[in-house]
């Protein structure tokens, strides 16, 4: 069953414990490696948090999924800050508390870029489910992260993922279907194209088969004193790691030149 988030959120508090050092006078023979591993923690603390990678394709369903935990009291799911240890400012888009009989929803949630694009399946009370952002597009980009409270554990993070959203390679521009050009002329044709991750371009003579120009995002076909041999299709191919076979389009060389009448040779007089 899926539920379509649209209500207020709240926040709850963490406790904070203080803890003080023990008396024991034992406790100085291990005051330096003690330092040395308050510290070492203190710069794992701080190094960010790596997220788990998740792709998807423009237009598709983006899903989150993480494990169930036992004695569930509180969870969170929203836009993660750098480190992934805490959401950003306002970044809380869903959560439940003990008690409650829905999922809790962000603040003025209708006027976000995921109004009637966010759903939650499964099992609120235990902590486990699934959210879902539908249709994503570039704008969800982001990095997601869900906290959890148990019984015997405070409101901490518990799963955070990097959402990267791929399109299909597009041309910016399309080609002229032919050209003229005289021979000894310089030729040169630029083919362009748009897409996540930025797509590879190659130019192939299609008479030959052979490629005769690349470039990431485009590329430029460079034909220099052009000959009447080099006359014939070229063929510009677009394509990134989507999924998707490369897209084309093709441009006709014409090579114009002029022969040279033979004449006869004229016999000297005698």
């Amino acid at each position: 069953m899926a539920i379509d988030l649209l209500a207020q959120h709240q926040v709850t508090s963490v406790q904070r414990v203080k803890t003080r050092p023990s008396s024991n006078s034992s406790s100085c023979y291990c005051r330096v490696p003690l330092i040395k591993l308050a510290v070492l923690s203190l710069v794992l603390l701080l190094l960010p948090h790596q997220g788990v990678s998740l792709d998807v394709y423009a237009g598709a369903d983006a899903r989150f999924t993480w494990p169930t935990s036992s004695s569930c009291l509180h969870w969170q799911f929203g836009i993660s800050n750098q480190n992934k240890d805490d959401f950003v400012s306002s970044g809380v888009m869903m959560e439940w508390f003990q008690g409650r009989s829905k999922v809790l929803c962000a603040p003025n949630d209708t006027d976000t870029i995921y109004k009637g694009r966010l759903y939650f399946y499964g099992d609120f009370t235990s902590c486990s489910g699934v959210v879902e952002i539908r249709n994503a597009s570039v704008v969800d980009e982001k990095s997601y992260l869900v906290k959890i409270r148990t019984s015997s554990s405070p409101l901490s993070p518990s799963a955070s993922w990097d959402l990267n959203v791929k399109v299909a390679p597009a041309f910016t521009s399309s080609l002229s279907s032919s050209r003229d050009v005289a021979e000894n002329d310089d030729v040169t044709v630029t083919c362009s194209a748009s897409g996540r991750p930025a797509p590879n371009i190659t130019w192939v003579n299609k008479t030959s088969g052979s490629p005769v120009a690349h470039g990431t995002g485009s590329a430029t076909l460079s034909l220099l004193k052009i000959q009447r041999h080099q006359a014939g299709v070229y063929q510009c191919q677009a394509i990134n790691d989507v999924g998707r076979g490369a897209i084309t389009q093709a441009i006709t060389i014409n090579v114009q030149f002029y022969q040279q009448k033979k004449t006869a040779p004229v016999r000297a007089c005698m």
